[in-house]
């Protein structure tokens, strides 16, 4: 339940967990406060468990006045705060510091290890070979022997590699067997991990920082009129991806004792930039020492203001298309984290990269694709660039935190690198020995042959 500070009880109850205090001069740009977390407190224990979430309450109080005092106005005219304005003295924001995120970090493993190496939720079987006990991750180890089963698919056909990859299918076969028992066992158990794809668990993360920022704004405006726009909000409905309606988010306007008419500024804690791969996880080992935060003060303009808010906005769009944090996590890093000015320049950079890897893609398939004499290209070169282009596809799919924008991009540069060594070497299927062999047709044109010689030179 939320926590009704505005209360005296619900203020103590708040009091009595102090986080920081950072004092600045307006438009000052004030170095960044580390606080600890006090999680090993009774109270807060259960976050770590994963039974309550963590709000951080922030105060932004005029010099010369007390919270205390203008909470207990508060509580006297028995008022609730309007959208976070206390007074004509304080503002308050809130933001959720604990959020629950995939752990999407792979433990580190040693094979060679039989003893502290064992992972519960994937299948293992133990081998013996030369007096070491061989651990074998069946899960990790079936897309490698896939693999090395079609690296082999491109050699000779021969009697000694025939026997070779027909041992590769039955270790393939016996690795989809182990992991098939294993989820049959674990289902048996009542075990939820047992799925044979199962998604990486959500732990509770905790921010590693909060950036508390006040847009301020200098101008004059006429009350005949409508309070100014600051952003429009995108509301939804459950179930729906693409969102139902706008809601305009104005100025809030307060009377001062004085019968002047002022808008507040907006106040809010940002933790929506922080890239998800920098929260920390948490355990409920509650002797563990308490995280640290990075708090941070930040006076910006209004349009900075209202340009984060509606691609932020427009990030909340993606997500409720399917999207997920993660992929976004580079998108997050420089429309958050950086000017205006500079946001504008790598937008207008990427607008133009884009524009010309569509056309380059564009001629590339026009050519490919309309073509039936390769003379004069060669194959060997567009192997190894297509062989390139698969290994860092592969290295960065086993990254922890690759967004899978990023995979997809890469991934469709090495299909299609690939698509393009198959045409011009002409590779075709034929069985042997009962397994499926790739073949090399090139030589099989003069004009193409001459052209495989002067490349083996």
């Amino acid at each position: 339940n939320e926590l009704e500070w505005w209360t005296l009880e619900g203020f103590g109850e708040l009091k009595s967990i102090p986080f920081f205090n950072i004092s600045a001069e307006y438009g000052e740009v004030k170095g960044t406060v580390q606080a600890k977390v006090p999680l090993s407190l009774p109270e807060l224990q259960a976050v770590r468990r994963n039974e309550t979430l963590l709000f951080a309450h922030c105060f932004f109080v005029r010099s010369g006045a007390r919270l205390e005092d203008e909470v207990q106005k508060l509580v006297e005219a028995k008022q609730s705060p309007l959208r976070g304005v206390v007074s004509e003295h304080v503002l308050h924001t809130t933001a959720s510091v604990v959020k629950l995120l995939p752990q999407v970090v792979k433990p580190k493993r040693n094979l060679l290890d039989s003893e502290n190496d064992t992972e519960p939720s994937e299948p293992v079987f133990k081998a013996q070979m030369f007096g070491w006990t061989l651990t074998i991750y069946a899960r990790s180890a079936l897309p490698w022997v896939g693999l090395l089963l079609v690296a082999t698919s491109f050699g000779e056909p021969s009697l000694v590699l025939a026997v070779c990859r027909h041992c590769l299918v039955s270790l393939i076969a016996g690795l989809f067997q182990v992991i098939r028992n294993q989820a049959s066992s674990a289902k048996q158990n009542g075990k939820s991990t047992a799925a044979f794809f199962s998604p990486p668990p959500l732990l509770p993360h905790i921010s590693p920082s909060l950036l508390l920022e006040v847009a301020a704004d200098a101008e004059v405006y006429d009350d005949r009129y409508p309070a100014p726009l600051l952003y429009k909000e995108m509301v939804f409905e459950k179930g729906q991806p693409f969102a139902m309606r706008e809601r305009d988010v104005r100025y809030d306007v307060r009377l001062l004792p004085s019968g002047d008419k002022v808008y507040a500024p907006p106040f809010y804690v940002d933790t929506w930039s922080v890239r998800p791969r920098f929260w920390t996880p948490l355990d409920s080992n509650t002797s563990r020492s308490d995280p640290s935060i990075d708090a941070q003060i930040e006076f910006s303009g209004m349009i900075k203001y209202s340009a984060r808010q509606t691609m932020m906005e427009a990030m909340k769009q993606y997500m409720q298309m399917g999207l997920t944090e993660r992929d976004l996590d580079e998108v997050k890093d420089f429309m958050f984290r950086q000017p205006l000015h500079v946001l504008i320049i790598m937008q207008v950079v990427s607008f133009i990269q884009m524009a010309l890897w569509t056309l380059a893609f564009k001629n590339d398939v026009s050519f490919f694709r309309g073509r039936d004499d390769y003379t004069g290209l060669s194959s060997r070169s567009l192997g190894t660039d297509a062989l390139q282009e698969l290994v860092i596809f592969l290295y960065l799919y086993d990254f922890d935190h690759i967004s899978r924008l990023i995979l997809f991009q890469l991934g469709a540069q090495a299909a299609f690198g690939l698509w393009k060594y198959a045409r011009v070497a002409r590779l075709g299927v034929t069985w042997s020995y009962l397994l499926p062999w790739v073949t090399y047709g090139r030589l099989a044109e003069a004009s193409e042959k001459q052209t495989d010689e002067i490349d083996a030179r």
